[in-house]
């Protein structure tokens, strides 16, 4: 597999989550509807590079973020307003392993013995 040097968030973007390589560094994993992705780049690279892609940034999304939804601490992030992409984490945005799901991509959600099942628009269930 491939490991690319830059990735956007599209709209064929399901979920991401930050991994080790074998030399520690923090890489992520894209799935996409039809291919796997691994970026050289932590998930909150990625975030950051999307939205400066178009002329914003990850400390503003999080900022405009936390205004709108003062109350909730894994709050959403407007990625691309012009294509209506948004990623919701898994849990705090500070680890290293959380998961940023393309909400886009959800078609509905289970629970199973306290634990919640996604499956996703290409059937997909993780």
């Amino acid at each position: 597999m491939i490991i690319e040097r830059h990735y956007v968030i599209n709209k064929h973007m399901m979920y991401m989550f930050g991994l080790n390589d074998r030399n520690a560094k923090v890489c992520t994993l894209v799935k996409e509807l039809n291919r796997i992705v691994i970026v050289d780049r932590s998930p909150l690279e990625i975030l950051d590079d999307s939205l400066i892609s178009i002329g914003f940034n990850l400390k503003g999304a999080m900022y405009s973020s936390k205004i709108i939804m003062a109350n909730y601490t894994m709050r959403p992030i407007m990625i691309n307003p012009i294509h209506n992409i948004c990623v919701f984490p898994d849990k705090s945005h500070k680890h290293e392993d959380t998961i940023w799901f393309n909400p886009r991509q959800i078609i509905r959600t289970h629970s199973t013995k306290r634990k919640t099942q996604i499956e996703f628009q290409n059937s997909f269930i993780p």
